[in-house]
């Protein structure tokens, strides 16, 4: 019988992005009784600097933090890390080399199942500096799929609903849905919701358009704890 491994979340970024993650994994595991859910070991750590500033604006840099919340981790027992947070996904490279344990990135779990279900044109709404990094659309052609992204008074939007979410958990689905409703009107044959607040921030009918990445990610560490990984 395989051992199940003991899943590290990278969390704090932020914390109701970790909740959500945490939820989707509880939710998604089979189980017949308490005993039979996954061990995950949580590091929520609102503390760690803005990864927007830090890009954007040569601001604070998250990657002491974010090396010291994984090395933390391993420490604990965990046998691998996840992280529900796109943009911290910009430091992965430098996060790897510090650590023992397998690094699981949200960012290419979401790229094998663009593929794996023949998308082609993806719309990608995320933060500035997501966006500005490539992370995603770098990948995406790297795999010969094609994107949209908004326009920069759009992502503006976005970043303000983001912001405003995090600070006064204010939920105002009408911005974010307008902007994936012009990407797909432009093409666009599904939205991946490329920040971990977008989920809050759409509207339900609207979602199953929408990639939700945490949803990929839950499953995806259900399974290699599991042992059950393709």
């Amino acid at each position: 019988m395989t051992k199940e491994k003991t899943i590290g979340i990278v969390g704090g970024l932020g914390p109701k992005a970790t909740i959500d993650l945490y939820q989707k994994i509880v939710n998604n595991t089979p189980v017949n009784i308490e005993q039979d859910h996954l061990r995950i070991i949580i590091d929520s750590n609102p503390k760690i600097p803005c990864r927007v500033e830090a890009i954007n604006n040569n601001g604070v840099s998250p990657l002491p933090s974010l090396i010291g919340s994984s090395l933390d981790l391993e420490r604990y027992g965990a046998d691998f890390l996840i992280m529900p947070c796109h943009t911290a996904h910009y430091f992965v490279d430098k996060i790897e080399k510090e650590i023992m344990i397998p690094f699981v990135s949200m960012i290419d779990v979401t790229i094998d199942y663009l593929v794996k279900n023949n998308y082609s044109k993806i719309g990608i709404i995320g933060t500035s500096a997501l966006l500005n990094t490539d992370v995603y659309q770098r990948k995406l052609m790297m795999n010969d799929l094609d994107y949209l992204t908004p326009t920069q008074p759009e992502i503006d939007e976005v970043m303000s609903n983001i912001f405003e979410f995090k600070r006064q958990n204010t939920v105002n689905e009408n911005h974010v849905s307008r902007i994936a409703k012009n990407l797909l009107r432009s093409g666009a044959q599904v939205v991946l919701l490329a920040c971990t607040e977008l989920p809050f921030l759409i509207e339900d009918q609207l979602k199953g358009q929408c990639i939700d990445p945490t949803d990929i990610l839950a499953l995806q560490a259900i399974k290699k704890a599991k042992g059950t990984e393709i």
